[in-house]
């Protein structure tokens, strides 16, 4: 049972979607908005102004219609029990569901249009508003339907199949609250009654004014009151899909039910709430929706289709002139390449990406291949290279695409690092070739001299924005100072990375001409040797 229901609104599919329900939707209950009156009610209990309504214990259950003004004993808005308009139509009937001073019960009733058909849902819904002019509200209002005529009795202690929900207690003076649901008939259903079904014991009464101008009652007026097939407001399908196969890779669209004008819910198997999902994986998906108060449950089977099956293998490297046929054995596949070209042998002549769409009916599969191509091997060549006495230097053998290397002294590695003049060979093998490359080291005395800039300009334009010495390798013990023309010392260092950028601390100097010295240790003819270096420097801005 439901009390409340949300508007999803939007439409995909729409040809499909927009479908009307199977019939148009007919309410078994004669008379359900009491607007059809047989005479005029001009006081209580003359429900059965508005046949074939009738109270089947002979309580007073109350008529109030537009025909009889818009004041007491039976007008609208305003009546004997209350002020309220009706939900729809001319007229609304009143039930007393408790009073004090004893046991006492009105019941509205009416014979349906025909019974109920054994096995199928119906939806149920009335709605009800309290009387202002009673103490007392309560939530025990409901709907009672039956096979067999209703005897006369005071309380009748069924079981309702339409409830309002315990504990919520009916107390909005200006709207009328729908009470609905949906009910399975066991068939032969015809008479329907609508009441409180509780003992005094388990009626929930709730104080909202202690006047004795007000009456020691419960009452509410009853509108609208339905008992349709949910046949005739259901749609004939609500799981839609354009196709019930699903390519590998692939996303199929699976869309509810929708329409503007009616209120849906939806539950589908994968716990989403939304109009539609998107699924990608074969499998049996069904949808939950419950539309205009009933509810429908469809099923679709989505299977896997078999694409085109299609490689490219891995990437791979070509030799200088080397060609590539790539050829795709499946020809029940359309090919479809990057550059435009079709069918399943494709020419590979230089580097590159290349890519291949196959098409099998509606799926798809794709692949890409790297080519990448070796240089021409070099020619024979012997590369003189200069060593400083003392010092290391590496020689750098390295060749695109190359697998192995082998120096004379065994190494395997593309850089070797020597430390004695010499002439030094290497094989480099590739996929394709292999080339000798050789190295003649000749060693020299580089000595310990430095290059010191004269000048330098820390203006922040990122050209020589500090003084930078540039060392030798090897060159151990640094320590650099700088002093201004009246012998403070402005800068120092003992680190050859941390250079002057014109500062004393964090202060900034003037242009002008300062006096620096530089200590430090290096290898000279293989042998540690001393230096001091010193010298002006002029600092611009």
């Amino acid at each position: 049972m439901t009390t409340h229901l949300h508007t999803l609104a939007g439409c995909l599919l729409c040809a499909l979607v927009l479908a009307a329900p199977e019939a148009a939707a007919q309410n078994l209950v004669p008379n359900p908005i009491f607007s059809e009156i047989a005479h005029c009610p001009d006081g209580r209990g003359q429900v059965s102004a508005a046949p074939p309504w009738y109270s089947p214990n002979g309580g007073g259950v109350d008529l109030a219609h537009e025909c009889a003004g818009s004041g007491p004993p039976t007008g609208i808005p305003t009546n004997n029990w209350g002020h309220q308009f009706p939900l729809r139509g001319e007229g609304y009937a009143g039930v007393r569901i408790w009073r004090g001073g004893g046991l006492y019960r009105e019941y509205l009733a009416v014979e349906l249009k025909e019974a109920l058909i054994d096995g199928d849902t119906y939806f149920l819904s009335f709605f009800v508003s309290p009387g202002d002019s009673m103490r007392y509200v309560s939530d025990d209002i409901s709907m009672y339907l039956t096979a067999q005529p209703i005897p006369s009795q005071t309380l009748y202690p069924y079981t309702p199949q339409l409830v309002n929900p315990q504990g919520e207690i009916i107390n909005d003076f200006d709207n009328w609250k729908e009470i609905s649901g949906e009910y399975r008939a066991q068939g032969g259903e015809k008479y329907l009654m609508i009441g409180n079904f509780n003992d005094e014991e388990h009626t929930t009464l709730q104080l909202r004014v202690n006047l004795e101008t007000y009456h020691e009652s419960a009452y509410y007026f009853v509108d609208n009151v339905v008992v349709e097939n949910c046949k005739s407001r259901l749609p004939e399908q609500i799981l839609f899909a354009e196709k019930n196969q699903l390519c590998s890779g692939e996303e199929l669209l699976l869309q509810g039910y929708t329409h503007p004008d009616h209120l849906v819910l939806y539950e589908w198997s994968t716990g989403e709430k939304t109009p539609s999902i998107l699924v990608k994986e074969a499998g049996t998906y069904s949808l939950k929706a419950q539309i205009n108060g009933c509810t429908k449950e469809e099923r679709i089977q989505i299977t896997e289709k078999q694409g085109p099956q299609i490689s490219l293998g891995p990437d791979t490297t070509l030799c200088p002139g080397e060609q590539l046929l790539l050829m795709l054995e499946d020809t029940s596949s359309q090919y479809f390449w990057g550059d435009g070209s079709r069918g399943n042998q494709y020419l590979i002549e230089q580097a590159g990406s290349y890519t291949v769409e196959a098409y099998r009916g509606s799926c798809v599969s794709r692949d890409t291949l790297e080519v990448r191509y070796l240089a021409e091997a070099p020619a024979q060549s012997l590369q003189d290279t200069l060593l400083c006495v003392g010092e290391q230097l590496k020689l750098n053998a390295a060749f695109p695409g190359a697998t192995a290397y082998a120096w004379n002294d065994l190494s395997t590695d593309s850089l070797l690092s020597v430390r004695i003049p010499g002439r030094y060979r290497v094989a480099v093998t590739t996929p394709c070739f292999t080339f000798e490359r050789s190295f003649e080291v000749v060693g020299i005395d580089c000595g310990c001299e430095l290059f010191i800039p004269n000048v330098f300009t820390p203006n922040g334009d990122g050209i020589h924005d500090h003084f930078v010495p540039q060392l030798k390798t090897g060159v151990q013990q640094y320590e650099l100072q700088v002093f201004d023309r009246w012998g403070k010392q402005v800068f120092h260092s003992r680190q050859p990375d941390i250079y002057w950028d014109g500062r004393d601390g964090q202060t900034a100097l003037s242009e002008g001409v300062y006096y620096w010295s530089i200590r430090y240790e290096c290898l000279e003819l293989g042998v540690p040797t001393q230096k001091i270096r010193t010298g002006y420097l002029t600092l611009l801005r």
